[in-house]
């Protein structure tokens, strides 16, 4: 930066839309099991101006706000019939993500989408996580717009659906087991130490 160009200071409508635009960032990845981690996508709900997307990553990362993610497991039987199962789990409190790890919620989603499933026909995993807001409620619409990168049929969104809407139950954790939270403040981190 010469001397004498200064940045502007941020008033508040700046850091209102900073937040909305936050809110409207999501995640999602797909990996095949055994093999390298597949790369960690970031998205959007909607347009957002491109001088807004660094603004919007810094705001994600040091606000507080709920998180909720869906899991999806692959499957593939000795007689080559693929399925798949999935799991939802959202925060109840929120979180700062400089603060505390996204883990045990991405675990959570895939606890319930591996309950009682033959983990030895598992060949893939895949996760959509994004942060929850009035305005942003439901992950329904960023799995249908991700139907074709996750492998999904219409019959799986369709289960998928009536999943979402079903009652849940809550699911508490204790932050001191997870594991090295220092190494889990990274969102790409976090999803790849779970596919």
């Amino acid at each position: 930066m010469t001397k004498g160009t200064k940045r502007p200071k941020w008033t508040g409508r700046d850091f209102k839309r900073a937040r909305s635009s936050a809110e409207a960032l999501y995640y999602y990845r797909m990996n095949r099991l055994g093999q390298p981690e597949g790369q960690l996508f970031q998205d959007y709900r909607g347009p957002i101006p491109p001088r807004d997307i660094r603004a919007a990553e810094i705001q994600l990362a040091n606000t507080p706000c709920f998180w909720q993610c869906v899991s999806i497991t692959y499957f593939e039987d000795p007689w080559g019939k693929r399925y798949r199962r999935w799991g939802f789990a959202k925060t109840e409190e929120q979180l700062k993500i400089t603060k505390q790890p996204l883990d045990p919620v991405l675990m959570a989603a895939q606890q319930y989408a591996e309950e009682d499933a033959n983990m030895k026909q598992a060949v893939a995993r895949s996760f959509i996580l994004a942060p929850w807001s009035k305005k942003f409620p439901d992950l329904f619409p960023l799995i249908k717009k991700h139907a074709k990168e996750l492998g999904l049929t219409n019959e799986d969104l369709e289960g998928i659906k009536d999943y979402l809407q079903d009652d849940f139950e809550i699911y508490e954790y204790d932050p001191t087991e997870v594991d090295s939270p220092e190494a889990m403040r990274d969102l790409d981190t976090q999803i790849k130490h779970l596919l």
